[in-house]
Order: C-alpha cells, then structure tokens, then sequence
C-alpha cells in the first residue's frame, strides 16, 4: 500500500509540476516582448553597457541599429525606455499623457542635492497640479508679452556690455538671463554677474547639470546609498550633494523671503511672486506656499541655463556660417535700418532672424535628453510592453535629427523654416521637442523664445561675429565642440565681435532704459 501511495504522491506532484512549467511557458509566450535594446545580463542589467557621455548620439544609433523609436534598458533592477521618434514622443507623452506626466524619483537631485521643490521634477499630483497652475498663470503666452519690455532692456544692456569687455562674452549672456527672471520674477535690480542672488544659483543649478540625469549616481539606482555615511569611504556624493543643497534651499527661498518682507514693508516692486501672492491672499495655505515658491523657483532654473545654451549656439553659428549671418544682416538692415536697435513690433519683419532662432534650438538643442518621466502603470505600445515604473527618457536631440523630418540634419540652415518668397512656412515641423511634449511640456517657452529672439536681433544688428584672427594674422580654428551634461552649451571658443557701427557705444547706452 505504501508503495502505490508513494507512486501516485509522485506521478501527482509531477503533474503538478508539469501543470505549472506549461502556465508558464503559455502566459511566457503571450507575454508581449520589451523593447528591443541592448544586452541584459542578471542583476545589473545593461549598467555596464551604458555610455558614460553623450547618452542621446549612443540612443540614436542604438535605435538605427535595432530599427525601432522605442528602446528598453534596465540597470541594477530599475527599467528604462528610451524614445527616439517624434511619432512615439507624441503617441505616450502627449496622447497618453495621463500615465507619462510622472517623473522618477531622482534620490541624489531631489533627496541630496535639495532639489525637491522645482516644478519640473515634482512628482505628478495636486502640489504639482497647483505649482503648474499659478507658473502657467504668469508665463504663458497671452501673459508672457508683458514682460517685452524688460527682455528689450536687458538685451540691450548686453550690448553695452559687450562693447565695454567682449572678453566676458559667457558671463555677459548669462547675466542677461540672471537679471531678467530676477526682475521679472521677484521684482529685485541685478547689475553685476557677482550679485550674491546670481552667485547662489550658479552653484545650485551646477547640481543639476551633473546629477539631472537618473542613473549619472549609483544612489539613484540603489537608494539604501543615501543612508552612507558622509566621511564613508566612496561617500564624496554625499559630500558634495550637502554643499550643493545649501544653494538649492537659498536659491528657492532668499529672493521668496526677500518679496514677503517687502510686501510687509510696503517696499515690494511688481513683480510675478508680487501679483501671485496677492491673489492666493495673506493666510496661505502649507500647501500654496509650496507652490508660489516652487513656481518662482523654476521660472530662473527653467530660464537661465537652456536659454543662456541657446543664445550662445546663436553666436556660434554666426561665426560658422557667415553667409547666414550675412542675410540675417541684410534683412535687419533693410527692416530696422541702423538708426535704432530692433524692437519686437519689428518681429513680424524679420521671419529669417526668427528661423535663425529655430534653428539653433534645433541644431544644438540645450537639453539634448529633456527632463525625464515616468509612466505609473504597464503600457501596451506597438506590440511592446511598457513596464510600469519605467522610467521614460526623450532623446530630444535624435527627434531634432530625424533626416526625415529636418534633411541633412546636422546643417545649421534657417531656410529650412521659410518659403522660398522668405516668409515663416506655418508647415515646416518646428522644434517643438525642444520644449518637451504632453503635460510636462515647458510652460515658460514663450518668454524664453521671446527673450532669445530679441537677444539675437540686437546681438546681430550691433556686431559683426567673426573667428578671432591669431598672431599670424590667420582664423582661428573652431571645434564645435559642446559640453556634456544635462545642459549641453558650446565649449568656449575664440571669437571676434566687432561693432557694425562707429557710433554703436554711445547708441547703446542711450537706448539702454525703455
């Protein structure tokens, strides 16, 4: 008896077994596939295959290689997709944008390094509802003409600038930015690049440029690491994010407190915190504090370092292509003359200076892989399964390189965005991925354009931009070279800004106040 008993307990449990292998294999085979991407390998997954640089130029050949827009990774157990098609970017970010509106939590920007309170990274909810809200409110379009004049007068101080020291052309531009969302934002005067406002955000906005991306720190793939201690050996990210979290809190909260004590006083400039506040009105919630100081925040974290990259791959592209810079001179020449400096009821007469503009955000766009996201439950995309959890990333740079979209891409050619008769063509594909797609798309894109815009027109119509000549009397050579990080700008080059007109000094410092 014992001997049957044993014998069915084991042909039994064998088909249990053999019951569950079969389920298994079944639901394995209907289980639609990843993306393709590269090799996975237990535990790490492809964390040792990840380029360590120029992540969105390894993206896109990843994707010519597999012949897909839509590519998968993991590393160290943390699932990545990577979108190189505009037709993909606008199927999940903006069609199904109501699971892709999250981000990752990015354990050494926002836990470390202070970075919590920035809009573009909270995490899809009602703070973040109500932050985008009140921003929105103040920088959209209709609202973001009013601050025209302010963008004139600071382009043209920059002229005046750089007729004073050309020397300091990166510092001028950045600067230009600096003193604009400062005034604009919270209504406070910065004259100097060495202004302690601009000094603190300079050191803050550093951590961004080095830890913006998920997975630049092991911490962000293995959060326990947040827990090591400060003098643990390795533990130098620990260290740094400490010093970096101090500018981060000073760079949201100083200029918020400076506008709240002023308002007390009575002593406030109008201003977008100003206004905000007023209408939120004086007993504000936790929660609407939050929000005012996140939105504010943002405006100069969002403004200052894409827009800085943008204005200087304008000047860039001058020196490079001279024949452009030409035609864009010609056409301010015949549409402004040399009496003034270009004012924004020129800009319906200037469409090439306007493509010049397109383009550069196009050619160099200054967040190569835009801020990331994250879809918050499985998705199904063309036969793939999307993980959710998944953290998204949009390789703006293959987007604004698709030979499909924009012919021989890596040409700086404004054309490209005109009719043969030069007017704007309303049907070219404009780089709207430069900005970002769906609910996280850039709220503040119509005062940064703006502000480009006329930046470009007076640098144009005051300089002629050339190569530095050296002792030789020859040009000098130019790399084109960017550099890496979130924020990709030009590296420092030699150049020549020579005044188009002898009296171009005293012109600027008389315009100068609008």
């Amino acid at each position: 008896m014992s001997t049957q008993g044993g014998d069915f307990s084991t042909v039994f449990i064998s088909l249990l077994i053999g019951i569950a292998l079969a389920s298994f294999i079944y639901r394995y085979r209907r289980t639609p596939p990843l993306p393709p991407g590269p090799t996975r390998w237990p535990v790490v997954g492809s964390a040792f295959g990840l380029p360590k640089e120029h992540e969105w130029l390894t993206y896109e050949r990843w994707s010519q290689e597999h012949g897909s827009g839509l590519l998968y990774y993991s590393s160290w157990g943390k699932p990545f997709v990577i979108i190189n098609s505009h037709e993909v970017a606008v199927d999940l970010l903006e069609r199904r944008s109501a699971i892709y509106a999250d981000r990752p939590r990015m354990h050494m920007l926002n836990d470390l390094c202070g970075w919590g309170w920035d809009l573009g990274l909270l995490p899809y909810g009602d703070d973040w509802k109500l932050a985008r809200k009140l921003f929105t409110q103040h920088f959209r379009q209709a609202a973001s003409v009013r601050y025209r004049d302010e963008e004139t007068r600071c382009a043209r101080e920059l002229v005046r600038d750089i007729m004073r020291d050309q020397t300091q052309l990166y510092e001028h531009v950045r600067l230009l930015y600096g003193k604009l969302i400062m005034s604009v934002t919270y209504g406070i005067d910065v004259r100097s690049a060495d202004d302690p406002y601009i000094t603190i955000a300079r050191k803050a906005l550093y951590a961004i440029n080095v830890a913006g991306n998920v997975g630049t720190y092991l911490v962000d793939s293995i959060p326990a690491l947040k827990y090591v201690p400060t003098w643990f050996p390795g533990a130098q990210f620990k260290r740094d994010a400490r010093e970096w979290k101090k500018c981060a809190t000073a760079m949201a909260h100083k200029p918020y407190e400076a506008v709240r004590a002023a308002m007390k006083s009575g002593t406030a400039k109008p201003s977008v915190l100003k206004s905000m506040l007023e209408e939120l009105g004086e007993d504000l919630s936790h929660q609407q504090e939050k929000a005012a100081i996140s939105a504010t925040g943002t405006a100069y974290e969002a403004a200052s370092e894409t827009a800085w990259s943008a204005s200087l791959t304008v000047i860039l592209a001058m020196v490079l292509f001279p024949d452009t810079q030409r035609k864009a001179q010609e056409e301010l020449d015949r549409a402004v003359g040399r009496e003034r400096l270009p004012e924004f009821s020129d800009l319906p007469s200037l469409p090439y200076i306007t493509a010049i503009c397109m383009e550069a955000v196009r050619w160099r766009p200054p967040l190569p892989l835009a801020v990331m996201h994250r879809v918050t439950k499985d998705d199904l995309y063309q036969g793939y399964r999307i993980p959710g959890g998944s953290t998204v990333v949009l390789n703006s740079w293959a987007l604004l390189h698709d030979p499909a979209r924009y012919p021989d891409p890596d040409v700086f050619r404004p054309e490209r965005y005109l009719t043969p008769s030069g007017a704007l063509d309303p049907s070219a594909p404009e780089p709207v991925a430069g900005f970002g797609f769906g609910r996280r798309a850039c709220p503040g894109s119509f005062m940064a354009q703006d502000t480009l815009w006329i930046a470009a027109a007076s640098l144009l119509w005051a300089f002629r931009m050339e190569r530095a000549i050296d002792a030789a009397g020859r040009p000098i050579e130019i790399s084109g070279e960017y550099t890496v990080g979130v924020v990709s700008y030009p590296a420092p080059f030699e150049y020549a800004l020579n005044p188009r007109a002898e009296s171009l000094l005293s012109l600027a410092e008389l315009v100068v106040p609008v």
